[in-house]
């Protein structure tokens, strides 16, 4: 079928589609609908909107990578005291197996049971969550009314292709980028892409030179509103070629940041951590300061003072002594210790005199 200026609709003559101007701003309305293959009184064919469709793709910005399943899960479990957590779970599990393995290890097992309940909680809400914001897009996902086969007809937003003729009215959302051709009264806010608070009223003249993206009066950009007057404008970029999409593509190469809430978060949970280990430091050091009065070494140094001294009690208290303490702690005192024969000298010297004490008078 051939257009009254001369064009092909076949499929295999579509390229012009793939072609629109670099700058429709400074291209005449008319020159812009003839390089993208469409009339501008009977839009674009059905068959013709599929191919290209087809070809080109849907009309939306580049989802972001999926996450998968498990990451989420074990993102749950990416803080400084869910750390802190596990370490207490192995040194539970690692004192319980050193002292034996009887019994059950209830502060491990309750511990981990906490840290894995929170885990899940959290994924289970992250899930629902994100289910909950699937669902509203679906519900507000936009819709546009186009020409197409000489009807106007109105079709969900991803599926507007280049050339397709758009009809925008009052409150209409702006489905796609597209060169005016026609418009009455027509102003359309641009707060969302540009930062501008005022509509901007709009005008199908060319413009004489480039203009900056907020002083293009002859366009109407995807992501933008329709507040009042009526319309209509040649589809010239959908999806990832859109200004908008062009931002999209600059926020996903750059890197995210975390919230200052995060961050305090984080900082309030590193601060704990380091706490709780510092208190346990100067507990275990505590308890090793004190526990060296027990030390067996005391008893041994008992045992050599008996055994030096004539006043203090006999080598057999020595060697009782001995008896209850540590054979290495007695062994590490030893040199200083009395040899057992001068013990037994000491005992030869004292026992006659002791006997000559107690001896009852005749």
């Amino acid at each position: 079928m051939s257009r009254p200026d001369g064009s092909s609709s076949s499929p295999g003559v579509a390229a012009p589609a793939a072609a629109p101007p670099a700058d429709p701003s400074l291209v005449d309305a008319a020159e812009v609908a003839r390089s993208l293959g469409v009339d501008p009184a009977s839009g674009l064919s059905s068959a013709e909107a599929a191919e290209r469709l087809a070809r080109v793709g849907p009309n939306r910005l580049d989802p972001a990578a999926q996450v998968p399943t498990w990451r989420k899960l074990l993102a749950q479990f990416a803080d400084p005291l869910i750390y802190l957590l596990l370490a207490a779970i192995v040194i539970s599990v690692v004192a319980w197996a050193l002292e034996g393995a009887q019994g059950v290890p209830f502060e491990a097992i309750v511990i981990a049971v906490i840290v894995i309940a929170n885990g899940v909680l959290g994924f289970v809400q992250e899930r629902k969550a994100e289910q909950a914001v699937a669902a509203l897009q679906r519900m507000a996902a936009p819709a546009s009314t186009v020409v197409r086969d000489g009807q106007q007809v109105r079709i969900p937003a991803e599926e507007l292709v280049p050339g397709d003729l758009l009809v925008l009215g009052e409150g209409d959302a702006v489905g796609a980028d597209g060169r005016l051709i026609w418009v009455a009264s027509l102003q359309v806010a641009e707060s969302s892409l540009t930062g501008e608070s005022e509509p901007v009223l709009k005008d199908s003249a060319t413009l004489p030179a480039p203009a900056p993206l907020g002083d293009r009066t002859n366009m109407v950009f995807n992501g933008t509103a329709v507040t009042r007057g009526r319309g209509r404008a040649v589809v010239t970029a959908t999806g990832m070629g859109t200004e908008m999409g062009r931002i999209a593509a600059l926020l996903g190469r750059t890197e995210e940041e975390r919230t200052p809430l995060q961050r305090e978060v984080d900082l309030v949970g590193r601060m704990l951590g380091l706490a709780v280990i510092v208190i346990a430091v100067v507990v275990a050091a505590a308890i090793l300061v004190t526990s060296d009065i027990q030390v067996p070494a005391t008893w041994s140094r008992s045992c050599c003072w008996a055994c030096r001294w004539p006043w203090r009690p006999s080598p057999r208290a020595c060697r009782r002594s001995c008896r209850w303490s540590s054979p290495l702690a007695c062994s590490a005192w030893r040199p200083s210790t009395p040899s057992s024969r001068s013990c037994r000298r000491w005992r030869r010297w004292v026992r006659p005199r002791s006997s000559a004490r107690t001896r009852p008078a005749p």
